[in-house]
């Protein structure tokens, strides 16, 4: 957040693996967007309201940044949404919720981790078996091991339904996206998984701007070159008497990962 008028939204961590002055090939892959305007101070309220709630602070003595701002609008519009344990419900998981029912041709997610709740889950399997083109793009190995374990049922029933795989083979993928029907894409810092959609703090922006939603297709259509779909992969181990021991004691504790 730069005095307002700036935001940089995404899932980046600030550190090595994440960044840092030459290239490496260790890092995450990741995509974060830069955001001017008016929306630019919406983030920054949610940051300030943050930082008060985790430092006792009253928010009198943020009031000039909490000032709305006469910022030129740009040509895009776009909807800022907050969630975590103060929100009112559950915010982006409604979101995710009406885009899923409503998709008409597609809907493309790329997350690090996906263990979604049921009725995102169901949502997705029905868009896949009523002819909808779901993809999802996840990294083959992430960082967390028990997650990828947890994963594997969601991924062989999707892909079963009819859905499409693809796991990304280079390093760990840790962009968060999501477009469907090739008209509104949601970017933020969160995850397709529980924790970051009933419990951690997160937020996300919803984009219907057409050339900023084609710009994001054309990343995810960079990413599939270095991945493997589905049927090609190592996951066949999957149905294995240990892989299967794996995957259910993994499925027993994914309310806490």
């Amino acid at each position: 957040m730069f005095d307002g008028r700036v935001a940089i939204i995404g899932g980046q961590n600030l550190g090595l693996g994440y960044m840092g002055r030459r290239p490496s090939n260790r890092r995450f892959r990741d995509c974060s967007f830069r955001l001017e305007g008016p929306v630019a101070g919406a983030l920054e309220r949610i940051f300030i309201a943050d930082w008060c709630q985790a430092t006792d602070e009253p928010p009198r003595r943020y009031a000039d940044q909490l000032r709305e701002r006469q910022l030129a609008a740009g040509p895009a519009s776009v909807e800022v949404i907050a969630t975590g344990p103060d929100a009112e419900g559950d915010p982006l998981w409604e979101a995710y919720a009406r885009l899923f029912e409503t998709a008409a041709t597609s809907i493309t997610i790329v997350t690090p981790y996906f263990v979604p709740d049921r009725r995102l889950f169901a949502l997705l399997g029905a868009a896949a078996r009523r002819g909808r083109r779901v993809r999802l793009v996840i990294p083959r190995r992430s960082d967390h091991r028990l997650l990828d374990f947890a994963r594997r049922w969601y991924l062989r029933t999707l892909h079963e339904a009819g859905a499409e795989i693809l796991f990304f083979k280079p390093d760990v993928l840790h962009a968060k996206l999501v477009v469907v029907d090739g008209a509104t894409a949601v970017i933020g810092s969160a995850n397709l998984d529980l924790r970051s959609l009933f419990l951690n703090y997160e937020v996300g922006a919803v984009l219907r701007e057409p050339a900023t939603v084609r710009a994001i297709e054309d990343y995810v259509a960079g990413l599939e070159p270095e991945c493997a779909r589905y049927s090609e992969d190592l996951y066949r181990r999957s149905r294995t008497w240990q892989g299967r021991l794996g995957e259910r004691l993994s499925r027993i504790v994914e309310p806490l990962l």
